[in-house]
């Protein structure tokens, strides 16, 4: 049943996507969508429930481990280091780089 949500939710928001130079259509990340609906002027609030009481039932074992790594942020993180290592070949300053990335911001609670 909650597979069964899911692709359905899947399908919903791939209709809605973009399309890529190609003309395909390009897979919907989890993160950003959500982030972009929290912060739009009206937000996709009908979405945003949506996805959150997905979230709340559950996800299925099968689906687990990609869904959690894409709505934590961890696959645009991915993308990111990966582009960042194509681009920089001196070794020190792309260890600089991942330093200061993850640097901890300061907290004054």
């Amino acid at each position: 049943q909650q597979r069964v949500a899911w692709r359905d939710f899947r399908l919903d928001l791939e209709s809605r996507s973009s399309v890529d130079t190609e003309n395909r259509p390009q897979r919907a990340n989890l993160s950003r969508l959500r982030n972009a609906w929290v912060r739009a002027e009206t937000p996709n609030t009908r979405m945003m429930w949506e996805l959150d009481e997905l979230m709340r039932r559950g996800v299925p074992a099968q689906q687990r481990a990609e869904i959690w790594f894409e709505i934590s942020g961890a696959q645009e993180l991915q993308q990111r280091y990966q582009e960042m290592y194509a681009e920089t070949k001196d070794p020190e300053e792309l260890f600089r780089r991942l330093v200061e990335d993850g640097r901890p911001y300061r907290n004054d609670a």
